[in-house]
């Protein structure tokens, strides 16, 4: 049986990675660090990385509108845009809608978009 090749394609050091998406338009990972305060995209072109204002826990591209992803964030849901190729540039976060959480600290964990294209987080 033949054993699998591994190969580190980036090495992020992110504290803890989350909400992996695959853009197949783009050929690109996009993901999250949570304690990090970011988001991430790799390429065959290279890593790019943005800050956020919050911690965000879980991504997804908005439907309709190429370049902005929406992100469940410690105070709410944001539409997220403003990326440059490199990275390094922080992103523009509108809110889309704010949470009151039951208790101080608590934040968003993780969310995805089912069928009909609704985010749930």
């Amino acid at each position: 049986m033949t054993q699998p090749s591994v190969e580190l394609v980036v090495d992020a050091r992110c504290g803890t990675g989350e909400s992996p998406v695959w853009s197949i338009e783009e050929q690109a990972l996009y993901w999250v660090d949570i304690p990090g305060r970011a988001l991430h995209r790799w390429s065959a072109g290279g890593h790019a990385r943005w800050a956020t204002a919050e911690m965000p826990a879980c991504i997804a591209p908005r439907a309709g509108r190429p370049g902005e992803w929406l992100a469940g964030m410690e105070s709410g849901l944001f539409a997220l845009s403003g990326f440059d190729a490199a990275g390094g540039t922080p992103l523009q976060a509108d809110r889309v809608a704010g949470v009151t959480h039951a208790r101080t600290g608590m934040r968003f964990n993780d969310g995805r978009c089912d069928r009909q294209g609704r985010f749930w987080a």
